[in-house]
């Protein structure tokens, strides 16, 4: 018996320190997602600026070209302009500038090259480029390294083409330095990340845990009250009679106790208590025994609760908790279900097993409905009904437990199916 509680004692250590880690982990993936995402667009933002301003740069060289019949309008440029504005070339600009330039007739017939202004392209290299570009009827862009312009004139189109390639080996290069000091700067912010994220989350899980012992020690005080309460409404009744004063209170106790009993199952399901029970379980029996009471709550409400159950359909886990779960399932459906028909099915799909719960509700929207599996949540058409919005919640921890999955999807937004895989 010492040696199950010690180990019972240890599981809930381990997934305390499970639930930890996985927070943190949590922390940490957001963190660094976050700041990937911020250099990433202060990257494309620094490296686009840096690619316009050169961009820019070539096309002013080539529009000054154009403007001068494929020319420098002078060979020393003086250093502002007549106007006393300075140019936005160097002196140096006609001696460093490489390009060449293709005169085209309208049909596309080649009528001049020039090629004297650089090595690397021949005159049948820079009247292909052209051609290739008329067709593509294309004003200004790159092919290669080059950075083109086409302007129409009255022999036809000239192409002007500006070699580039030292300013694009420019842009390559600082995009590199750029992806290499960011990677670097991603990998510090990583280890600073990893060696705070503990004290970055340590007041949530302090909170946390004070959160569900806060829980568990407030409903175990007020079972005594709540004895008391009932124990003397008994009395009351045997000396006066039951009228509806002592029913009234009798059935606020009765909804008190099931409140604080569902709370402190919760606290331990949240500790991580262990299933101290697991074992094969009969689902087909358990669903169906489960169901009947149900089906008569349900036809006293105008409905039907139908339901297709897969014979000799078992699962391992515990049976009391599993009851709980097909029961607040059904207690749901009952309760807030507005057609006229409630179906339960259960079915084996390979190595899983499916039980879905499907019915017709107020107040969905279509698509997912996780946001009814969050604690003390109820929507604004069960307002009028009894609840606590504990049932689903508590329903979901159990199937968690039994390293299953529960979801709740509404395809039309008028029906509610409610799915657990285990």
């Amino acid at each position: 018996m010492c040696g199950f509680v010690r180990r019972g004692g240890w599981d809930i250590v381990w997934r305390k320190y499970a639930m930890i880690k996985k927070l943190r982990r949590n922390f940490i993936l957001i963190t660094m997602l976050s700041v990937f995402l911020v250099l990433a667009v202060i990257m494309a933002i620094v490296n686009g600026i840096n690619f316009a301003q050169k961009d820019r740069s070539a096309l002013q060289m080539l529009t000054m070209l154009a403007d001068n019949k494929g020319q420098f309008p002078f060979k020393d440029p003086p250093k502002k302009s007549d106007d006393g504005k300075p140019f936005a070339f160097s002196p140096e600009a006609p001696y460093e500038t490489r390009y060449f330039s293709v005169q085209l007739k309208e049909d596309g017939e080649l009528v001049s090259v020039d090629t004297g202004k650089i090595a690397a392209v021949d005159t049948e290299q820079a009247a292909s480029f052209a051609q290739t570009l008329w067709q593509k009827e294309k004003r200004t862009g790159y092919l290669g390294n080059y950075k083109y312009l086409a302007q129409e004139n009255d022999a036809g189109v000239r192409f002007l083409f500006l070699d580039c390639t030292r300013d694009l080996n420019s842009v390559r290069e600082f995009l590199l330095i750029s992806l290499a000091v960011s990677g670097v700067g991603l990998a510090a912010i990583f280890l600073l990340v990893v060696a705070f994220s503990g004290r970055a989350i340590r007041p949530m899980c302090e909170s946390y845990e004070k959160q569900k012992k806060f829980i568990t020690d407030a409903g175990h005080e007020l079972k005594t009250p709540l004895a008391t309460i009932s124990a003397c409404n008994e009395v009351l009744a045997m000396q006066q009679g039951e009228n509806q004063w002592t029913d009234g209170i009798r059935d606020q106790v009765e909804r008190l106790t099931k409140l604080t009993g569902e709370l402190v199952s919760l606290a331990r399901m949240d500790e991580g208590a262990p299933l101290t029970v697991m074992e094969p379980v009969p689902l087909s029996e358990v669903v169906t025994e489960t169901l009947r009471p149900f089906a008569l709550t349900a036809q006293s409400r105008g409905l039907r609760l139908v339901s297709r159950i897969q014979p000799d359909v078992t699962v391992t886990g515990d049976r009391r908790l599993l009851e709980q779960v097909v029961s607040v399932l059904a207690d749901n459906a009952v309760k807030y279900a507005c057609g006229e028909e409630i179906r339960f099915t259960l079915e084996t799909k390979g190595k899983k097993t499916v039980l879905t719960c499907e019915n017709e509700a107020e107040g969905l929207t279509a698509g997912n409905q996780e946001a009814m599996f969050d604690r003390f949540r109820r929507g604004d058409s069960s307002r009028s009904t009894e609840g606590y919005g504990i049932g689903l919640s508590m329903a979901k921890s159990i199937v968690q437990m039994h390293r299953g999955k529960i979801t709740a999807h509404s395809p039309d937004g008028k029906t509610l199916k409610i799915t657990i895989q285990i």
